[in-house]
């Protein structure tokens, strides 16, 4: 039989056992920082096969996305690999974004989703929660000063239960933090974001 193995991407494909498998890129990490002025993009491998380049997609929705910028890929190598790209974006309050890799035989493979916020009111626990209503993921931009002590975020169905819960203990300002509420059932919720004696409360809606 085949087995389903893990992508460095995130979810899973069918192998055969002969010959072994072998990823195009293992993406160490993928994330962002609001400058102000533009939205800075961070990403590293740790190897590298046949690797031809990189597109960075750009959301502002999480849906609707746009080929931003195309970076070339290192081909193969064993070594670590850094890149960076700059998103002179000004005017969006959150940008989704998110990795397209592609090997010299035209095979791609699309990385996490990561969101950035700008110029949001930071006096709140929370900012809104994006996009609102979603089909899968929700984000949302932690808007206090202590980022020493973890928040958590619990839902709530419409008899009271919590039906999922998750701990955060790195998070910023600018990076916004999601949640995936892709396998509950499609519905109203509320997400309620605690952090020590400190919480807030906003309405989600998950939809087909």
């Amino acid at each position: 039989s085949n087995p389903e193995v893990d992508l460095a991407f995130g979810g899973t494909a069918t192998v055969s056992c002969e010959p072994p498998s072998i990823l195009p890129i293992e993406l160490l990490n993928f994330t962002g920082d609001a400058e102000g002025r533009y939205n800075m993009l961070y990403w590293e491998t740790a190897t590298e096969l046949n690797n031809d380049y990189f597109t960075l997609l750009g959301s502002p929705d999480g849906s609707n996305w746009q080929q931003l910028g195309i970076i070339d890929g290192a081909g193969t190598t064993q070594e670590k690999q850094n890149y960076e790209f700059e998103d002179d974006i000004l005017s969006l309050q959150m940008t989704y974004y998110k990795l397209k890799q592609t090997d010299f035989d035209g095979n791609s493979k699309y990385s996490k989703i990561i969101a950035l916020a700008r110029e949001f009111d930071f006096n709140t626990l929370f900012s809104s929660v994006y996009p609102n209503p979603s089909d899968d993921s929700f984000y949302f931009v932690y808007g206090g000063n202590d980022f020493n002590t973890p928040i958590v975020a619990n839902i709530y169905n419409n008899l009271g239960q919590i039906v999922l819960s998750e701990e955060y203990s790195v998070f910023s300002s600018t990076q916004a933090t999601s949640i995936d509420c892709g396998h509950l059932a499609k519905g109203v919720y509320n997400i309620v974001l605690s952090q020590g004696d400190t919480k807030e409360v906003q309405k989600i809606s998950l939809i087909e």
